[in-house]
């Protein structure tokens, strides 16, 4: 068992160990592809309190994450007309051509935004696991999260996926006090931290949901006289009107975050691309008022719009589909998760069978979650669509702490031999998050065969988020390398991170050739900040028979032309 006073310090070290990896990690890593579009729509909607650019993306992250640079005097790029509405990606360009000299520091200081919630995600999932499992559970729920290498990678860039980690560990963690205290104030705080959920991302939707299914298994539980009843939870007519009041805040949460624009416009003022909205429509009196602001529901469309479009074709061990794949996720976790965080989720599950009405919020909102991702078969193109999911089975393995408790035998061997495992387990978490600094994003698993053999499995962001630019110009560097054929799976002009280069299309003409994971592969993207796409995915076949000079960061393949050599198969 683990004294209150333990527990305090080895907070603090484990955090300050964490989060010194992410921050260290974060200053060699380059711009990936959506944090190149996110900061300078931030800002659009700082200086102009519009949300017209981006709107499939909830305005907080991207507010946060350009607060540093707004409060520096940054500014978005001046259009050429006045009332003209970029794209996205052609306001990240833009911003990346005219701030080419400070671009890394700016992005920087957003990324410190982000590690402060990464910070907030593992401090919040060690605080349930204590709440549900006592001080020991904590420590390793803290332990299990910190150091997994996938939270690490996303939990250092300035994009969505960290915040909405953030926000739904608080939701959680507001509920369980919900379940035990419900009030009106409780009410309001459960309200706020779904609201935020949702500003976060669309994904945050879901809780509303997933936490009312999980209150009404536990009714039904109590119901039945279960022999795990929790005698501090008590689920009551007078829940639904404290669940109300929670809704009517989560409405409340989401104008604020739009700053109550054109709330209540009607309904036929909307034209929808989306089948599904297009047909609530139909349904529905066009006179009928919408109560959220018009922007958050046009996002909603444009995300439901991309579900009959092939935009984002999935990568699954070796194959392509423009509709992904059902047990495209699964796999996910079987690489990308290290060996003993999958081996303690699997002893969580099975050394205590038994379910506490406590533990149903977390159950019901990882299982529920993903099958629907897994079902959804929509932006199959990265774990981090399920980045939520990972500090809440590290809350899981909390459940371990038993093992640890007096209550165990200390002449028996078997609980003795499984607390030897799971101490190694964690030993082995925090020498992985070590390891494999500073290339947290490519991370796979032994399973998988390590980062070098993961293009077998996935591709996209599981490996290649065009983060290895600052890696390249230190490579040529060193090497005293001074132009090289470039194919870079990537957003931001590699000349913004001084690499000097030529386009690399079909045929080499200098000496060194340097093509990112996924054009190797056969994902085709933007090439080296270009509008131009390959259509053809075999376009760089003939360099996966080379054996490469170097592999940077195991996303960019260096080639030396005049040494090139067969790979051994």
């Amino acid at each position: 068992m683990i004294s209150k006073k333990g527990y305090t310090l080895l907070v603090i070290l484990v955090l300050l160990i964490s989060t010194s990896l992410a921050a260290s990690s974060a200053l060699l890593k380059s711009v990936t592809v959506d944090e190149f579009a996110l900061l300078p729509a931030g800002l659009r909607i700082i200086e102009n309190q519009t949300f017209d650019v981006d709107s499939g993306v909830p305005p907080l992250p991207k507010v946060l994450i350009a607060l540093p640079a707004y409060f520096n005097g940054i500014q978005t790029p001046q259009l050429e007309n006045g009332t003209e509405i970029p794209s996205v990606w052609e306001l990240g360009k833009r911003f990346a051509l005219q701030y080419h000299t400070d671009y890394h520091a700016i992005y920087l200081q957003a990324r410190s935004i982000s590690i402060f919630a990464l910070f907030a995600t593992l401090l919040l999932s060690s605080f349930l696991a204590k709440n549900l499992y006592g001080n020991t559970g904590g420590i390793l729920a803290l332990l299990f999260a910190s150091f997994s290498p996938t939270l690490l990678a996303h939990g250092r860039l300035a994009t969505t996926d960290i915040y909405l980690t953030a926000a739904v560990v608080l939701s959680l963690f507001v509920f369980d006090i919900f379940l035990r205290k419900q009030s009106p104030l409780n009410s309001i705080l459960l309200g706020l931290t779904i609201g935020l959920a949702i500003l976060c991302k669309f994904t945050g939707l879901l809780l509303i949901l997933f936490l009312p299914i999980a209150g009404v298994i536990i009714f039904f539980m109590q119901k039945r006289g279960n022999s795990i009843n929790d005698p501090e939870i008590t689920i009551s007519k007078s829940t639904l009107i404290y669940g109300f009041i929670s809704l009517v805040t989560v409405l409340l949460a989401i104008n604020a975050g739009y700053i109550f624009q054109q709330t209540l416009r009607p309904l036929s003022s909307f034209l929808f691309q989306s089948d599904l909205l297009q047909l609530l429509k139909n349904l529905t009196p066009g006179w009928l008022p919408m109560p959220v602001p018009a922007q958050f529901i046009l996002g909603i469309d444009t995300q439901l719009a991309e579900t009959r479009q092939v935009i984002y074709e999935t990568y699954l061990l070796g194959k392509f589909s423009p509709r992904g794949f059902w047990h495209y996720y699964i796999i996910c976790l079987l690489v990308k998760l290290p060996i003993p965080f999958l081996l303690c989720m699997t002893l969580a599950t099975i050394l205590k069978p038994k379910i506490t009405q406590r533990e149903i919020p977390l159950l019901v909102v990882w299982v529920a979650s993903f099958a629907f991702f897994s079902l959804a078969g929509h932006k199959n193109i990265g774990i981090r669509y399920l980045l939520f999911l990972l500090p809440l089975a590290a809350i899981w393995i909390g459940r371990l702490e038993y093992l640890f408790s007096r209550k165990v035998p200390k002449k028996s061997y078997v609980p003795l031999f499984l607390k030897t495992i799971i101490t190694l387990c964690c030993t082995f978490m925090l020498a992985t998050a070590i390891y494999i600094w500073p290339d947290y994003l490519p991370y796979f698993n032994l399973l998988a065969g390590g980062p070098e053999n993961g293009h077998k499995y996935l591709l996209d962001s599981n490996l290649d988020w065009g983060q290895d630019l600052i890696g390249l110009k230190t490579f040529m560097n060193s090497n005293n390398i001074e132009r090289v054929d470039l194919a870079y799976s990537g957003r931001v002009p590699p000349e913004v991170y001084g690499v000097s280069y030529d386009h690399l299309i079909q045929a080499t003409r200098l000496r060194y050739a340097v093509i990112s994971s996924n054009l190797l592969w056969g994902r085709m993207y933007f090439i080296n900040g270009t509008e131009y796409w390959p259509q053809d995915r075999n376009t760089y076949i003939a360099f996966r028979e080379l054996k490469p000079l170097k592999v940077i960061g195991h996303t960019l393949y260096v080639y030396d032309m005049k040494n090139a050599t067969r790979a051994v198969q």
